[in-house]
Parts: C-alpha cells; sequence; structure tokens
C-alpha cells in the first residue's frame, strides 16, 4: 500500500524577541502555518497505510540554521492533552511519529513517518544547530517545537486473519517493530 507523503518547509528568521533567537513559521502547499493535522479518513487512507512526512529547512533566511545531526536530537516528539499545551522542552519520543530510518538526515531536511494510530495531539520539536555549532554535549540548539494531532487510525483492512495495521518503510515494519528497529539501530 502506498503512503501518504506531504512536504512541509520551515522557514526561520532571526529574532531577538524569541526565546530561540529565532522566529519560526511552517508552509505546506502555499498555505503558511498549517496545522499539522492528520486525518487517515478525510485522506482516504486505510490503517495500514502512513504518512511520510519530509520537512524541508528554507535556507534562504535561516541564518544559517540546519538540522541537528544526532538521531536522538534532531526531532522530539510526545503526547499532550491539548493544542495549547506546553511545548516540547527535553528529549522525548514515540513509537507512532519517528524519523524515517531509510532517509540520511541533510542540513537542511530530514524525513518523519507518522503512522496515525490514535486519535491524539502532539508536540514535536526540531533541533537546529547555530552557524559555527556541531552536535555534542552543551550545544545550545534553536528549537522549533509546533503542535499536530492525528485525527484517526483510518479506514480498517482485514484480511482472513482480521484487521492489520502494518505497513512497510524500506522493508522495515512501521510501528512497534519499526521503532524498534530505529531504536535498535540508534535511529531514535
Amino acid at each position: 500500500m502506498a503512503n501518504h507523503e506531504r512536504t512541509i518547509t520551515i522557514h526561520a528568521v532571526a529574532d531577538s524577541n524569541e526565546p530561540s533567537g529565532y522566529r519560526f513559521w511552517m508552509m505546506e502547499g502555499g498555505v503558511s502555518n498549517p496545522p499539522l493535522e492528520f486525518n487517515k479518513n478525510n485522506d482516504k487512507l486505510k490503517k495500514s497505510q502512513y504518512y511520510t512526512l519530509h520537512f524541508k529547512l528554507d535556507n534562504n533566511e535561516n541564518g544559517g540554521l540546519r538540522f541537528s545531526k544526532d538521531p536522538k536530537t534532531v526531532m522530539w516528539a510526545k503526547y499532550v492533552p491539548s493544542p495549547t499545551s506546553p511545548c516540547v522542552a527535553a528529549e522525548c519520543h514515540l513509537e507512532e511519529i519517528f524519523l524515517d530510518p531509510a532517509t540520511p538526515i541533510t542540513d537542511d531536511s530530514i524525513t518523519v513517518i507518522n503512522v496515525d494510530r490514535t486519535t491524539n495531539y502532539f508536540a514535536i520539536g526540531f533541533n537546529f544547530l547555530r552557524p559555527g555549532d556541531n552536535d555534542g554535549p552543551g550545544v545550545n540548539y534553536a528549537l522549533y517545537d509546533p503542535i499536530g494531532g492525528n485525527q484517526n487510525g483510518g479506514f480498517n483492512v482485514t484480511s482472513g486473519s482480521g484487521t492489520t495495521a502494518a505497513a512497510f518503510v524500506g522493508g522495515a515494519l512501521v510501528g512497534v517493530a519499526g521503532y524498534a528497529l530505529a531504536s535498535s539501530t540508534g535511529l531514535i
């Protein structure tokens, strides 16, 4: 089954009034600050399908920011009770939303998998290296932390053995097994 691909551009402009020193916003399909909402029913996806999210950093405005190359640091995610909840402030990871272990992290892009199995809100944090910085202890990352929402788990797919909620990414089973694979290889 095909996944549903989305490309989201992250813009960053130096702004001393912001805690990170940068003002961030996203664009998707020509819309500024679109909600990170995922609804498999609206997108006509089955439970076995998933979202592949290509996050691109706009290098024309970012003042030299780059995605962290550390798979445990570049993206954090946690469930939150509402879209106005406090955002991500420390390392945390989710089974449903994780880096694609088959796609390399580059200075200006990461690929994230969202299997969207349950209805919930999540906070996601992207850590960017400032000009001249490298990953390591004591680095002051510029953090961008939008909130998103999974609307549902999609349509059921039935087989002779019942309902399935598995998807494959680069030959690896997504979900618990995909997370375990990414975790065991040090990707998350």
